[in-house]
Formats: C-alpha cells, sequence, structure tokens
C-alpha cells in the first residue's frame, strides 16, 4: 500500500469513525456463539436489511435447517470498464465459554485506540467496514 493511499484510508476512518463504532456496537450486539451455532438469523436479516437499504439486490438462502446465508449484489453502471469486487464475509464469533471477561462481551467498549467486543477484529469488525458509506 503506498503512502498516500494509506494516509488516505486512516484520514477516512478517522472521519466516519462514529458511524464504524456505532455500527460495529449494532454487530456485536448479536449474540451469535458457535458453539452451538445455528443462531445467526436475527443479525443475517439486519444483514439483509443494511443490503437493501444500500441498494443492492439481496438474496437469502437457506442454510442448514435453522440458519440462513444472505448475499447482497449491486451492479454498476460501466461494467465494461470497471472490475467486480467481492466481500466476503461471516458473523458467528467463538465460544466466550470458560473465559473470562472483564465486559460485556456482546457491548462494545473502548479503551483509548483499543476497541473490546467479541467478533471485532474476527469478523464482525470488517462486516460494519462493509456497511459504513465513505
Amino acid at each position: 500500500m503506498t503512502q498516500v493511499t494509506e494516509q488516505a484510508l486512516l484520514q477516512a476512518i478517522d472521519a466516519h469513525q462514529t458511524d464504524l463504532l456505532a455500527k460495529l456496537g449494532q454487530l456485536v450486539a448479536f449474540k451469535t456463539v458457535s458453539p452451538p451455532a445455528r443462531n445467526t438469523v436475527p443479525l443475517q436479516e439486519e444483514v439483509a436489511d443494511q443490503l437493501k437499504k444500500d441498494d443492492f439486490e439481496v438474496k437469502v438462502q437457506p442454510f442448514y435447517e435453522t440458519d440462513t446465508l444472505v448475499s447482497g449484489t449491486l451492479h454498476g453502471t460501466a461494467p465494461a470498464t470497471h472490475n467486480s469486487l467481492l466481500l466476503n464475509g461471516h458473523v458467528d464469533v467463538a465460544t466466550i465459554a470458560d473465559q473470562h471477561w472483564r465486559t460485556d462481551p456482546f457491548s462494545v467498549q473502548r479503551s483509548g485506540d483499543l476497541v473490546i467486543g467479541r467478533g471485532v477484529s474476527d469478523m464482525k469488525g470488517a462486516m460494519a467496514c462493509f456497511f459504513v458509506s465513505v
């Protein structure tokens, strides 16, 4: 990554930090722990709603007996000159069994530049970035 690109990215993150943290807080609040798994439908519905709000064509597919997968397509205006971009992520998080959290793992907490909450670095943080318009 070039110095200019890195600087522009950091400035965009700073400029949209409030929106990013709010979206991250919404995603982290869903208790999508695996195991037991098969508990992501409410969060998948939130993802589908966000995609629809952002003018994506949304497809919801059954996954196992009690879960769903969501995908979204946003058609461009110049496909002959622009390439496609695929963003992929998951919304389940690792178990919290046998872990001793000092804060609620399903509520985003900040300590300086540190952001704490189950899934902030795998993968709900990236999902929040997908949904913050720059």
